[in-house]
């Protein structure tokens, strides 16, 4: 907001000073260089503090931490790049090695912005533990599956809702944008460009609904706005990601030799699981430890679903399927770890954006038709309901759920394979945009940052600034991983 007489301020400056027609406020936030032990090589460290409840402007404060990577060339323009981390939970800080990479070129002429949202990473995340350090042997395990599980969760939902230092009616998508203006304008950016990726697109869409006048440009990558009602149609996403898997299999000669009628052993996979959970032992994939396994439906469907997010995993499906179905776990489990390994998610954090945004927007039709999801049912919707039961949920603005309205350049990417915000929701968002350009990337699961030349492509967008003469037919080249056709990889299969 204009609280802080900014405007006022700026006007009096401008009129100061004929040489340069836009003055940048001067950064009140010193930063720092970060230290060593965090290895954020070149990164400048720093925090600034807000206000929890940001309307009632008392009482707990919150220290956002930020983390500026200055730009290579040591002469930045000035509005650099500010980037949102999915999730929701995931801390942004934590995502500086993979985005530099994938942002090399935009690096080069710009500072790179990472704050870690309220409640996420150093700005007193909202930590829940809700599965047992036991992860190892749960191997194939759903907890979700488990009804008692379930009981078990949600009494360490409530312990933990005693523990955390935080109200979490506090920590909605509108209310860190808030947040994230106040930094931009703490370190002296008059305006920005927006990265977002996953969840981050809404949080994105969020400021450029509420703060658009310092928005230069912005990239969002796999859309989940709020109209996404997490986990409405998770299972209808990922049955689409599937059956584009199973066509290309069928489609691929060696795939096809290999998997003939994928789909009918799928069905026969999950049928017979939905009648009885296989209990076995089996190899661990990582430590060779035998371990014992309870394989239910709704476990093989998430992992299917988790391995559908990255191609290069994904195209270990067919494999995994085809074993399962003749009774031998070990690839699905195999894949499955895949699937587990990497980002942290704040717990809290993620509740108190899908228990106020999106489970309470859910209609009752929209409950009926989730019995046809033919991945998860409604499984999903009973899972995520009984945590929101315990979840204290914020309030949102009025209109929270309508498009986003904006005439800034918005360059939307969508992977053609992603499970879980797939092509029609940039669609969907790219109506409302009036300068915007929606590209689909074929080959590619959930987020495109770092695939071929989207890299080039996002670079050219941000360094011109405008979406005209941008030629986006580079990434028609890009194509899905060759399937495996037997445990050793693809092209290994002998001919039998």
């Amino acid at each position: 907001g204009m609280r802080h007489g900014l405007l006022a301020f700026a006007l009096l400056l401008v009129c100061a000073c004929r040489e340069s027609p836009t003055i940048e406020p001067t950064p009140r936030l010193v930063l720092d260089p970060c230290p060593p032990e965090e290895a954020i090589e070149d990164g400048l460290c720093g925090t600034l503090d807000v206000f929890e409840d940001r309307e009632a402007s008392e009482g707990r404060t919150i220290s956002l931490r930020i983390v500026v990577l200055p730009a290579l060339s040591g002469n930045a323009a000035p509005d650099p790049v500010f980037l949102l981390a999915g999730g929701p939970g995931q801390a942004a800080t934590e995502m500086t090695g993979l985005v530099r990479r994938a942002l090399r070129g935009i690096h080069r002429d710009r500072d790179l912005v990472f704050v870690d949202q309220r409640g996420t990473g150093s700005s007193n995340a909202l930590e829940c533990e809700l599965s047992d350090e036991r992860e190892d042997d749960a191997l194939l395990l759903d907890p979700m599956a488990d009804e008692i599980l379930m009981a078990e969760t949600q009494k360490r939902l409530r312990q933990c809702l005693e523990e955390i230092d935080g109200d979490p009616r506090f920590y909605t998508t509108p209310i860190a944008m808030d947040d994230l203006d106040d930094v931009r304008d703490a370190l002296g950016y008059s305006a920005i460009n927006l990265w977002g990726g996953s969840y981050g697109t809404r949080a994105a869409l969020v400021y450029v609904r509420r703060h658009g006048d310092r928005v230069r440009t912005a990239i969002l990558d796999g859309l989940a706005p709020a109209a996404i009602k997490l986990p409405l149609h998770m299972g209808m996403d990922a049955r689409r990601a599937l059956s584009l898997l199973i066509e290309d299999c069928a489609a691929d000669a060696a795939c096809e030799s290999a998997y003939p009628e994928l789909e009918a052993r799928l069905g026969e996979l999950l049928d017979r699981l939905e009648g009885a959970p296989v209990r076995q032992t089996i190899d661990h994939p990582r430590t060779g430890v035998p371990t014992r396994v309870v394989v239910t439906r709704t476990a093989v469907a998430s992992m299917i679903r988790g391995a559908l997010y990255s191609p290069e995993l994904a195209s270990l499906i067919p494999l995994a399927i085809y074993e399962a179905h003749a009774g031998d776990y070990r690839a699905l489990a195999a894949m499955g770890l895949g699937v587990s390994g990497g980002v942290e998610l704040s717990m809290g954090m993620f509740l108190s954006v899908v228990c106020a945004e999106d489970v309470p927007a859910i209609t009752a039709a929209e409950r009926a038709e989730a019995r046809k999801d033919p991945f998860h049912g409604t499984r999903l919707l009973e899972v995520f309901g009984s945590l929101c039961e315990v979840w204290p949920k914020g309030l949102l603005p009025e209109g929270y759920h309508e498009p986003v309205h904006s005439d800034r350049p918005v360059l939307l990417l969508s992977g053609l394979l992603d499970p879980v915000t797939p092509p029609r929701w940039g669609d969907e968002v790219s109506q409302y945009l009036t300068n915007s350009l929606h590209v689909v990337v074929p080959g590619v699961g959930h987020n495109t940052l770092a695939t071929g030349c989207v890299p080039d492509l996002m670079q050219e967008f941000v360094s011109s600034g405008t979406l005209e003469d941008l030629d986006v037919s580079c990434v028609e080249r890009i194509r899905r991983p060759r399937f495996f056709d037997s445990p050793l990889g693809p092209g290994t299969r002998r001919p039998s």
